[in-house]
């Protein structure tokens, strides 16, 4: 059996290794703890981004009516359909 001889050399080339792979586990958990952290962002800010409709009436003579839709809310509001109710129609 041979029996290995610790040099200078060796010892150096070993501590390099072991602290390169220390190195690597390091980045491989700042990578996955930056993943979970991106994605608590990303559901903060669609959980903040919420329209608020406000309808504004402007009557401007007895035979009509404005009525005017604001967002003042973050984000976009998607108004897929408006339907009004008069004398029991609807319009």
């Amino acid at each position: 059996m041979k029996k290995i001889t610790w040099n200078s050399d060796k010892i150096l080339s070993i501590s390099a290794f072991v602290v390169s792979i220390a190195t690597l586990l390091a980045l491989l958990y700042q990578v996955k703890l930056a993943q979970n952290q991106v994605e608590l962002v990303r559901k903060e800010q669609k959980a903040s981004v919420m329209p608020y409709i406000e309808i504004w009436p402007n009557y401007t003579n007895k035979n009509s009516a404005n009525l005017a839709l604001i967002n003042n809310g973050i984000g976009p509001a998607f108004i897929e359909e408006i339907s009004v109710l008069s004398n029991e129609k609807v319009y």
